[in-house]
């Protein structure tokens, strides 16, 4: 089994498993996220130092707030040798933003967002270094995004 398809089959039974143990109670659709709504970010590398990586919280500002280069991802995965932070929250503006981005030191980025256990972006990217993952950036409307 490739790497590509354990990452996948993994940050899926996460997402279902989380599911079920935080029932949502919006009805929006997965694609148009709003208030109560639960949203689960997952970023990963082949590294785990990345030069930074960042995603739309649940009040839509960006978080984790850093203000140097460097960050340490969480988990490790043997089996697929990725590193990982995943981070899962609820929803508190009725028209929610969803974005992520990773840039890895390695050649291998990856970032995963799931509404209410709705996969609803994914990208994968591979360089020889320097490898940049982006999901949900051409979507973003940056008259939503809390700035402060």
């Amino acid at each position: 089994m490739g790497i590509r398809r354990w990452v996948l089959i993994m940050t899926t039974a996460a997402a279902v498993v989380l599911g079920a143990a935080f029932p949502g109670t919006a009805e929006a659709s997965p694609r148009f996220p709003t208030a109560g709504d639960r949203i689960t970010v997952q970023v990963a590398s082949d590294q785990r130092s990345t030069y930074s990586y960042w995603w739309i919280d649940g009040r839509n500002a960006m978080a984790p707030r850093t203000s140097g280069v460097g960050m340490t991802l969480r988990d490790y995965n043997p089996r697929t040798r990725l590193w990982s932070t995943t981070t899962t929250f609820v929803a508190q503006k009725k028209r929610q933003q969803t974005a992520a981005n990773i840039t890895s030191w390695g050649g291998y980025a990856q970032c995963t967002i799931w509404v209410n256990g709705v996969r609803v972006r994914h990208h994968v990217y591979r360089a020889p270094i320097f490898a940049q993952a982006q999901c949900g950036i051409n979507t973003l409307d940056a008259n939503r995004i809390d700035h402060r």
